[in-house]
């Protein structure tokens, strides 16, 4: 379905002399001229008539071979309408679309599958009547889907489709262009029927030739690093050895053609080439064309699939971002045209997109020569076509079949995985052994097991941490902190992330029930902050979460659930409870925090009124005996609850305050958010005390009191004047300082600690 090509320079880039590029870097050294433009327009648009022709043989020829001109002629209006739209709505220089063997495949099996359902008792025009409704109605479908999805700007949603399902789906119907390609040589209507019988094999000497020039032109024509002109001239020569053959062994045109060697069309048909009309319509087998209906899906699916490999293809070979909306709403306008006749959809082609740029600099020019290369073809007659060679077809059908088996067969092999290339061959098989529809039931099937395989394997619990490593930003005096240390391993915080869906529920449901079975845990607190939604059964296993945490005696909560879980939670019953066992908390901090006073509630039978006074003085020590002289130095300051601090009395940064009494936080500014709590500070800290020491303090964040609050201001002054006087004291101050700034730096670095576990 894609090309990956050696770099074509962008025409549109300019040279250092100012002018616009036109050639390849590795390609043949063409001057932009309109002689070169002209030349590149007629050999792209002999190449596009030529797989035009095999693509139409291969859905119509089956069908009703009588009206085979008329459906070859419908290929090329669906390959030249659709180029001429997208060079004048597309952003591509050079564009080129062409009818594409992938879903033109899907479309040849369900031609014949149609016709089949048609009864044998109708009018002979109608089992051609039905299939051309049903091709008109696929190009309406691609059109109708290109346009939306390019206007919609959602085009990048095709290429979240797993990739080896996408491989197995384009293997598939490579496989069905090298069957149909081998019909068409050996006279045989129905492909997968002559597969089923073996009768193919019997026209050995009919269908060989052209499985090697399918392979001739595949692996010589289309290389990596094929010249630009390969793939046509060997076309060329194939056809002038097979005239040749006729010419030296005596037999006439006619001889040829009744063997089946040339394209028949019988005498008196040439329908008139128009929109679709009562004429035609009249004779449709409504019953059938509905019954196949949901067939179109499929191929529209392997187009979209089609064009965005293609563009992607391109941004390689010309090394700059192709945006694949404007080409999608390219080829959709010019699919909603064609439509219109009952032309078989199309939409860019890479290879004969790359010939136009390297051999014409992909000017305007090239494009509108080869679409009016289509349309003298589609003027010029049915009489042309009996002149075309079945071996001839049937080799680019099966050289647009090998290129995909290739692509998916054989160099899959170092891009994919083992599960990912055996996903690629069953598929391929199902579609070899059962049929299509088969084969892509089965790719639906696994590209839901694949996906749910694959992001099982993301975890949804993003961080386990306790009590001992993460903390609520309320600072605690010495004794406090040393009651919540003996306590972390207690409390339990589940940092949850991403979508949680069935395939992940059950695994962390069974991880949450080994930790509670395996460890002392008081209360569990689960973060929801990141997580982006829960489906049904994520829902109900943490609701047996709940349960379960109930059952052992485990606090638990649910901190910062997103408003769409919440109402999900609310829907089935899970509410917080009256006693407090099970309940919801607006962040993480104050789950934390609320859990914490928890714990030293519980643990306050345990203090020492005159340990925690002598610790908050911090002056009873031993070694800081002279602290008891700082509190000369201090300016002791009383803070009625809600007034700021350390911003409004214009000391900033020029001061450092210590918390006797009472409560403080420092809050961030965050506009038009809600303020976020930075730190919140009780009796024995210090606040301020990193602006201090840096000299100079965030104009977004300032200090102010919870509580009636008593604090003491040392500023730089008087610490300067401190150090001057009385050096020994001054140290014992920056002792407390930096006490306070290690508690914080261990604190932070068991934080990142068990965040690397």
């Amino acid at each position: 379905m894609a090309e990956v090509g050696a770099r074509v320079r962008d025409p549109g880039e300019r040279t250092r002399h100012g002018r616009h590029a036109v050639n390849a870097t590795d390609g043949p050294r063409a001057r932009s001229s309109w002689l070169s433009a002209l030349a590149a327009g007629l050999m792209v648009g002999l190449v596009v008539t030529a797989t035009s022709v095999s693509i139409a043989t291969l859905i119509f020829g089956p069908v009703v071979p009588g009206e085979l001109a008329h459906g070859i002629r419908l290929a090329l209006l669906g390959a030249g309408a659709t180029t001429l739209v997208a060079l004048l709505v597309g952003k591509l220089p050079g564009v080129v679309a062409q009818v594409q063997g992938a879903p033109a495949a899907i479309l040849a099996t369900l031609a014949v599958t149609t016709a089949g359902t048609v009864p044998d008792g109708a009018d002979p025009i109608a089992r051609f009547a039905t299939v051309v409704a049903l091709v008109a109605t696929t190009s309406l479908a691609v059109g109708t889907t290109f346009v939306l999805l390019g206007t919609l700007r959602l085009g990048r949603l095709v290429r979240y489709l797993p990739y080896p399902v996408i491989g197995g789906f384009v293997a598939g119907t490579g496989w069905l262009l090298v069957v149909g390609g081998a019909s068409v040589a050996g006279g045989i209507g129905d492909a997968a029927a002559a597969v089923a019988d073996a009768s193919i094999l019997g026209r050995w000497e009919r269908w060989l030739p052209a499985v090697g020039l399918g392979a001739l032109l595949t692996f010589g024509g289309t290389g990596r690093r094929r010249h630009p002109l390969a793939f046509p001239a060997l076309l060329t020569g194939a056809i002038a050895v097979f005239f040749g053959a006729m010419a030296a062994s005596g037999a006439t045109p006619e001889s040829w053609r009744a063997a089946g060697l040339l394209l028949d069309v019988p005498a008196g048909t040439g329908r008139p080439l128009g929109a679709l009309g009562p004429d035609l319509l009249e004779h449709v087998h409504w019953p059938s064309w509905w019954l196949h209906l949901p067939g179109v899906a499929t191929v529209v699916l392997v187009a979209t699939m089609g064009l965005s490999f293609n563009t992607a293809g391109l941004e390689v070979a010309l090394r700059r971002r192709v945006r694949l909306d404007p080409e999608l709403r390219a080829a959709g306008f010019g699919n909603l045209a064609a439509s219109a006749f009952g032309a078989l959809p199309a939409y860019h082609s890479m290879s004969s997109q790359l010939l136009s740029l390297r051999i014409g600099g992909g000017h305007a020019s090239t494009t509108v020569t080869a679409v009016a290369v289509l349309a003298a073809a589609l003027l010029a007659g049915p009489t042309w076509i009996t002149w075309v060679p079945a071996p001839i077809v049937g080799g680019v059908l099966v050289s647009l079949g090998f290129a995909l088996l290739r692509e998916w067969v054989i160099d899959a092999i170092a891009m994919l995985s083992r599960l990912e290339y055996g996903i690629v061959l069953l598929i391929l098989g199902v579609i070899a052994v059962a049929g299509l529809l088969p084969g892509v039931l089965v790719g639906l099937v696994l590209a839901v097991l694949l996906f749910v395989v694959s992001y099982s394997r993301v975890d949804a619990v993003k961080h386990v941490l306790t009590g001992s490593a993460v903390r609520s930003r309320m600072r605690w005096d010495a004794q406090e902190r040393r009651a919540l240390d003996a306590t972390g391993d207690a409390r339990l915080v589940l940092q949850l992330q991403g979508y949680l869906f069935f395939g992940i529920a059950y695994a962390l449901l069974d991880r949450l029930e080994k930790q509670l079975a395996t460890n002392r845990t008081d209360e569990v607190v689960v973060d929801f902050r990141q997580v982006t939604g829960a489906d049904a059964t994520a829902l109900a296993s943490l609701d047996a979460l709940r349960r379960e945490a109930t059952n052992r005696g485990v606090r638990l909560v649910f901190a910062e659930v997103p408003p769409a879980l919440a109402r999900a939670f609310a829907r089935r019953g899970v509410v917080a409870t009256g006693d407090g066992a099970f309940a919801f908390a607006a962040t993480l901090d104050a789950a934390l925090e609320a859990a914490e006073r928890r714990a030293l509630t519980a643990a306050a039978a345990a203090f020492d009124p005159l340990e925690a006074l002598s610790e908050r003085l911090e002056a009873l020590a031993d070694d800081d005996l002279e602290l008891q002289d700082l509190a000369a130095h201090l300016e002791r300051l009383q803070v009625p609850a809600g007034q700021r601090i350390a911003t409004d009395d214009g000391h900033g940064a020029d001061a450092v305050y210590v918390v006797a009494s009472g409560q403080v936080t420092t809050w961030l500014d965050l506009g038009d958010r809600t303020p976020l709590r930075l730190e919140t500070f009780r009796g024995g800290n210090l606040v301020g005390d990193v602006g201090f020491y840096r000299g100079d303090a965030s104009a977004t964040s300032w200090v102010a009191a919870d509580e009636p609050t008593t604090l003491y201001r040392l500023t730089r002054a008087r610490l300067a004047d401190l150090t001057a006087a009385d050096p020994a004291l001054a140290a014992s101050f920056h002792r407390l300082a930096a006490r306070q700034l290690a508690r914080r730096t261990a604190h932070l670095t068991r934080l990142v600690e068990a965040l690397q576990r």
